[in-house]
């Protein structure tokens, strides 16, 4: 016999033996083709989101590439797999929330020249139908070198909500972000409306709203 197929067989036994203990013998690792992203975005989406955040001014957060499946939940039952199927592989350019709630307000599409191809403007048309279907506003945006975020953010203007009174939320004292208007649900001030940080209870500064 061979020393090869002695070592061979040596293995073979060890590893009936480790078996019955409950012991795996350790694999040799397999490298996998992964590696970390530059950027989440592309040069093109990242000067469109610069441009957003300006636009946005703080009153909502930006999520980039967000899948559909985790923006729209599926109210059929029978035809579940199926409906969940054809959105699972397809995402939002940019989706916009609600501070503190995470609420989605509306998704911005940055469409650039692939757009114009047929294939292309039949999965724009079958996102908007998803939009469409599910209440929620779907801005498309031309992609550009420069943008003109007073422009952007005059066109995004009326897919925020309207609050009473517009009143500008005001910046945390302590974090220097936009406060979300909160409803006090106990205490001696049940029902009225107040500042407070969306960092609470990390932070729990509290402004009360001036009402005009």
């Amino acid at each position: 016999m061979t020393q090869k197929r002695v070592e061979k067989n040596l293995d073979g036994c060890l590893s009936v033996i480790l078996n019955l203990f409950g012991i795996q013998p350790k694999q040799a690792a397999v490298p996998l083709p992964y590696k970390v992203r530059e950027s989440l975005l592309t040069p093109a989406e990242l000067r469109f989101h610069t441009a957003l955040t300006q636009a946005v001014e703080g009153r909502a957060a930006i999520y980039p590439k967000v899948g559909l499946q985790d923006v729209f939940s599926i109210t059929d039952r029978e035809g579940y797999r199926a409906a969940r199927n054809r959105i699972s592989t397809r995402h939002v350019d940019f989706l916009i929330c609600e501070l503190g709630t995470l609420k989605p307000l509306f998704g911005v599409e940055l469409d650039d020249s692939s757009h114009n191809r047929t294939e292309t403007q039949r999965h724009d048309l079958f996102k908007n139908q998803v939009f469409e279907t599910g209440h929620l506003a779907l801005v498309r945006v031309t992609a550009r070198q420069h943008y003109n975020v007073d422009e952007l953010k005059n066109a995004l203007q009326e897919f925020f909500p309207k609050e009473a009174g517009t009143q500008t939320p005001p910046l945390c004292p302590n974090c220097k972000i936009p406060m979300v208007r909160r409803t006090a649900r106990q205490g001696e001030h049940k029902g009225q409306e107040f500042w407070a940080c969306p960092n609470f209870p990390t932070c729990k500064e509290l402004v009360n709203i001036q009402l005009n």
